[in-house]
């Protein structure tokens, strides 16, 4: 591994919080581009949440041009199955924020949020869960039913293969926001 302080000082120093920095991400794979750091990671994609109008199954559909949605790079949107598609093998960071309006919130609400890839040979290996429960359980003492609110984010990086599909699934999806900035999903090559 290259060390590097960018702002000259020695790693005992006050910079040393920026040297660890610079050699954390030369350790994943951020490599010298003429000399210059690069600073935006390729490929790069965020969508927002799209609601449809007919009932659907659990994998969520996206919108790549509204709001603060953007493609680029060697990523790919498929409208067709709502999946971010891998064009470059790499070390990825994927995240996704889904929320949620419970118009009747009880004890029982809940509902699961799951990031997947379906790799080339079709088969789906979930690489983030997060079960939220119990988010609205206190208003049962007061035996009555309010709406609520709740949200999930789910963020890691992942070793991902050319074509791989990334797709995200809510077990609730008909209490889905209709925020494009409370829906989100992207991911980009570190």
């Amino acid at each position: 591994m290259f060390s590097l302080c960018l702002c000259g000082f020695s790693p005992g120093t006050p910079c040393a919080h920026m040297w660890l920095f610079v050699n954390v991400y030369l350790a994943i794979g951020w490599q010298p581009l003429q000399g210059v750091f690069r600073l935006l990671p390729e490929p790069i994609i965020s969508v927002a949440g799209r609601i449809e109008k007919h009932i659907f199954h659990k994998t969520l559909r996206w919108e790549s041009r509204v709001g603060a949605a953007f493609t680029g790079g060697g990523a790919v949107y498929q409208l067709e199955d709502g999946a971010l598609r891998v064009n470059q093998s790499g070390l990825y960071h994927i995240y996704s924020r889904v929320e949620l309006l419970f118009k009747q919130c009880s004890p029982t609400s809940s509902f699961i949020h799951t990031v997947f890839v379906r790799s080339t040979s079709g088969v789906d290996t979930a690489l983030m869960e997060a079960h939220r429960a119990g988010f609205c359980s206190w208003r049962s003492k007061l035996k009555e039913h309010h709406a609520w609110t709740a949200d999930s984010y789910l963020a890691s990086a992942f070793r991902l293969r050319q074509n791989d599909r990334i797709l995200v699934n809510v077990s609730q999806p008909q209490y889905l926001s209709h925020s494009n900035h409370g829906n989100f999903f992207g991911l980009y090559k570190i």
